[in-house]
């Protein structure tokens, strides 16, 4: 419960700091608990049955599957444990935000520059494709030890070139 209510919390703390005002929020039962609605006061809460569809979540969610489907296919690994789902979900969500949609509220702004502040992405900057063996450097303290370790890349964790691994 607390989680929920401190997600929430943070997601309109960031519709908030752009200008932006949530007045209306979607969920399933999950969501039905009044802790999670007093919180979220003056907002509305709309909540939807258990088999009741929300075409728009639903399409959401649908882009989002494909988008990591695609970048799974590439990755030559039959199995994939759920820190790289995780990885890969956030990797996908954050290239479906990256550009504008011609279908979005703007044909020039993508997603993540209206609601975040975030440029375009600068693809002077290499990245490391979701699924890549690298070897990670961990530092050295000036014994023969090894300064790096096999790892496996998930998602970048900033706009710089940054990335996060999963150690081997």
């Amino acid at each position: 419960m607390k989680s929920i209510i401190d997600t929430l919390n943070e997601i309109r703390q960031l519709y908030s700091s752009r200008g932006f005002r949530v007045e209306n929020l979607h969920g399933d039962n999950e969501f039905n608990r009044e802790e999670i609605k007093r919180s979220q006061l003056p907002a509305l809460f709309h909540i939807y049955g258990k088999y009741e569809h929300v075409g728009l979540i639903e399409r959401s969610n649908r882009a989002v599957k494909n988008k990591a489907r695609a970048m799974a296919h590439a990755a030559p690994y039959k199995l994939i444990p759920t820190l790289m789902v995780r990885g890969l979900i956030v990797e996908a969500v954050k290239w479906i935000n990256a550009f504008s949609s011609m279908s979005g509220i703007s044909k020039t702004m993508s997603p993540a520059t209206i609601v975040q502040g975030l440029l375009k992405p600068n693809m002077r900057y290499k990245r490391i494709v979701f699924g890549s063996h690298a070897m990670v450097y961990t530092g050295t303290i000036n014994k023969l030890d090894a300064g790096s370790v096999p790892a496996i890349a998930l998602n970048s964790s900033n706009e710089h070139g940054g990335h996060y691994f999963m150690s081997l």
